[in-house]
């Protein structure tokens, strides 16, 4: 599978880390199975947070535990590639994983603030629309198209932009509201993201690029 270009993958750390990973035997499959794991951790916490007395804390562990799911991410496909450790069922869990940590998050979100009107259903359809940005990628791919990674809200802008929301919301002790705007930004980017997809496929296969 066609790697995201992310500059991360060149920085000192990064190697350092995959490094240390790679030479502990720990295998590309199980670094992306805890990706669930941290997304699941931040769906508790954002769920908890609802009406909760240390619901800033909560928050600050939701967001948290976003970036852990994208160390996750990043690391599987560095460990597999520079370190020859994947194997056959490789494209499996660097893709699928990453389905369920979206739904996970994104969902957690509207749960934190399910006293909201219409907090849940914004919830549902930023899932969905999330989930199929990652399918139109695929499915160009399985089609003899390249596979297209831009946004504006591809993972890692829908990751950063819930992990700032987060962040802010519990510093300045916001209310739920920038957390529910922050859905409708998921849903009209993703949209977008869609569609900006689609059509560099239809380009593509139409031999115009």
């Amino acid at each position: 599978m066609e790697r995201r270009p992310l500059k991360s993958r060149g920085t000192k750390w990064a190697k350092s880390f995959a490094r240390f990973l790679a030479k502990r035997d720990i295998s590309p499959n199980t670094i992306s199975v805890f990706s669930i794991i941290f997304s699941i951790l931040a769906c508790i916490s954002l769920y908890c947070s609802h009406e909760s007395n240390i619901r800033n804390y909560l928050l600050v562990l939701g967001a948290i535990s976003i970036q852990l799911r994208l160390i996750c991410n990043l690391m599987d496909g560095m460990v597999a590639v520079e370190y020859k450790k994947g194997n056959h069922l490789g494209d499996i869990y660097n893709d699928l994983p990453d389905r369920f940590s979206d739904l996970f998050i994104i969902f957690g979100i509207s749960l934190s603030i399910r006293n909201i009107p219409y907090a849940l259903d914004l919830g549902y359809i930023a899932s969905i629309i999330a989930i199929l940005t990652a399918y139109i990628r695929v499915l160009s791919a399985s089609i003899g198209a390249s596979h297209y990674f831009i946004g504006p809200m591809g993972k890692p802008h829908r990751m950063a932009l819930l992990t700032i929301v987060l962040i802010f919301t519990a510093i300045f002790n916001l209310s739920g509201t920038y957390l529910f705007y922050s859905l409708f930004i998921l849903i009209i980017g993703g949209i977008l993201t869609c569609s900006r997809r689609l059509l560099n496929v239809s380009k593509e296969l139409k031999g115009l690029k």
